[in-house]
């Protein structure tokens, strides 16, 4: 069987304590250091590319702030951002301020006078950094305006909740899920595995983290995935009933008081089970995927599975002749979330089909597959969305690409 891994692997410390008592960050050699309007940014990255990622920060950031506007930032400048081509890098940049990276995919690093998030680009695709930069850049979000009172619930939720954002035409698209992560809720509560909201909402960080390092019954993925649906629930639930609520919860817990006295407070009830029972209905009745999101998730899929078949063997004119030799393989795609490995198999038909849109009537989207003469690899779109998506192979021809929106 051939296995592929995309890396997603994101190791978030949120307060982290340095062994190295100081406020100035290393610049490796061979990196310097620029501005953009809200990072100052430490990278070896050629100047456009870093121009580019740090553009994408902004309006994330810029996100942030639209829907966290009742938080202010504490002291005024600039964040702290630190981007670099290769893992080493940025594993000599994490010594250089007493951290050890191995195994991280990036990380927020707070304490001793430093704020900063940092990661690597290389070998993986730009659609995971961009996750994992805006799920670690919640957290640096957070520490920089509410600092480390925030639930840890609330607080992983909220940062999964950004790295499933998707940047449209320079403004951050939130409130959006895949089919295959929505169907990975449904599960949980389908099959009983869903953790009480009271048990989520009184968890400590430790117990949090023990959770996760001890792998106990699946935690990682639970604890992550059913801390995002609940903020989505609250943010976007019942036509947005609970977003005030949310924001009050928030505000309150950010003044010291208890997780389960600022919920009851702002929702007005002791009584959790009712409101467990409601977001349970919407994520199985309610929750709709977003073709677009389903989209992005397809497209990456279709292209690991380009890359793998390419280094054996000529790759098929049509889209159907793919999916025959990636089955014939066997190909399936890992995808390692928070040390959980999720799975996705070229024996899923729906992963070789453009997404369903959401309104009855609409033109159905379709994928485009076209091999030109000589090429190394294929034209691979889907049009049909509110907007196009489309691979951009890098100009090197060894596998490397983009997913592009618009």
């Amino acid at each position: 069987m051939r296995w592929t891994h995309v890396l997603s692997s994101i190791l978030a410390l949120c307060c982290c304590v340095l062994v190295a008592a100081q406020a100035t960050l290393p610049v490796p050699e061979g990196s310097y250091t620029t501005r953009s309007r809200h990072y100052e940014l430490v990278t070896d990255l050629p100047r456009e590319r870093a121009r580019e990622l740090a553009a994408h920060m902004d309006a994330v950031n810029e996100g942030y702030a639209k829907r966290m506007s009742s938080f202010r930032k504490q002291r005024p400048g600039r964040s702290s951002l630190a981007i670099f081509a290769e893992r080493d890098t940025y594993l000599e940049f994490l010594r250089g301020i007493g951290i050890d990276g191995t195994g991280s995919g990036g990380m927020f690093i707070s304490g001793h006078g430093l704020s900063v998030l940092a990661t690597w680009i290389n070998e993986k695709p730009m659609a995971r950094t961009h996750h994992v930069l805006q799920h670690e850049g919640l957290h640096q979000f957070v520490n920089e305006r509410i600092g480390s009172l925030l639930p840890i619930w609330a607080n992983e939720g909220l940062a999964e909740y950004f790295g499933e954002a998707l940047m449209v035409r320079g403004r951050l698209k939130t409130g959006i899920a895949s089919q295959g992560r929505i169907e990975r809720i449904r599960d949980l509560i389908e099959e009983g595995e869903a953790l009480p909201f009271e048990m989520l909402i009184r968890m400590t960080n430790e117990e949090w983290l023990r959770r996760v390092r001890t792998g106990e019954a699946g935690s990682a993925s639970v604890l992550y995935d059913q801390s995002w649906a609940m903020v989505h629930f609250l943010v976007h639930g019942d036509g947005g009933r609970y977003r005030s609520a949310f924001e009050d919860y928030l505000k309150r817990v950010s003044r010291n008081t208890p997780s389960t006295w600022a919920f009851r407070d702002a929702f007005g009830s002791n009584d959790l089970e009712p409101f467990q029972k409601a977001w349970e209905r919407f994520v199985l009745e309610q929750w709709n995927p977003d073709p677009l999101s389903t989209g992005v998730e397809r497209l990456e899929f279709l292209a690991e599975g380009i890359n793998e078949l390419a280094k054996d063997s000529e790759l098929p004119p049509t889209l159907g002749g793919l999916r025959s030799a990636l089955v014939a393989m066997p190909f399936v795609l890992i995808r390692r979330e928070h040390g959980v490995y999720m799975l996705q198999s070229a024996e899923q038909d729906e992963l070789f089909e453009a997404p369903k849109p959401q309104r009855r009537g609409r033109r159905a989207p379709t994928i485009n597959y076209i091999l030109q003469p000589g090429a190394a690899r294929p034209e691979l779109s889907i049009e049909g969305l509110s907007v196009p998506v489309r691979i951009e192979w890098n100009e090197d021809g060894l596998g490397g690409y983009e997913i592009v929106l618009g």
